[in-house]
């Protein structure tokens, strides 16, 4: 392609005819149309990007909804039960995050001492509702709704007050 003749073409700039006028280039863009010089460019291959991977997300207990904008909720505060036949357990928090709880497991469990007290420990909320009693210890998950507030259960049950309560089997 030594001597390709372009056909007459009429450069919007000089008006004048191109003919026996010498191309090598990769793309030619002619824009005649609206009286833009003509373009002459190689189509350059774009980089390629290689996407990072994705942390996988935490699955969520069995029955405890996620959302997808990222909610955190304030620590969660065990209050003493107010029953006199029931006596206080030990409550612990494990977090999702330190800095962005939305997720918890609430554990409650009997002191450690010789011999084993042998008492049934208890989860209740809002002083009313027991949501799992076990032999010696028991644990149940917690999410942060969408309104910033620890639930639990299904259907959830909003968090106002959680305890951790000690019984005789």
């Amino acid at each position: 392609m030594d001597n390709f003749i372009a056909p007459f073409i009429i450069s919007p700039n000089l008006n004048l005819p191109l003919n026996n006028f010498p191309l090598t280039v990769c793309a030619i863009n002619l824009l005649a149309a609206i009286q833009l010089p003509i373009a002459y460019a190689c189509a350059a291959t774009p980089p390629v990007v290689t996407p990072t991977p994705l942390q996988p997300p935490t699955q969520s207990p069995p029955g405890i909804h996620i959302w997808s904008a990222v909610i955190c909720c304030q620590p969660l505060l065990v209050s003493p039960t107010n029953n006199t036949n029931l006596s206080n357990g030990i409550m612990s928090f494990i977090y999702s995050s330190n800095t962005c709880r939305a997720l918890a497991i609430a554990t409650c469990s009997q002191p450690t001492v010789a011999p084993a007290l042998q008492l049934m420990a208890g989860i209740t909320v809002n002083q009313l509702n027991f949501i799992n009693i076990q032999p010696a210890t028991v644990s149940i998950p917690l999410v942060c709704n969408k309104l910033r507030q620890w639930e639990t259960g299904e259907p959830p049950l909003v968090i106002n007050t959680i305890q951790c309560i000690l019984s005789a089997p």
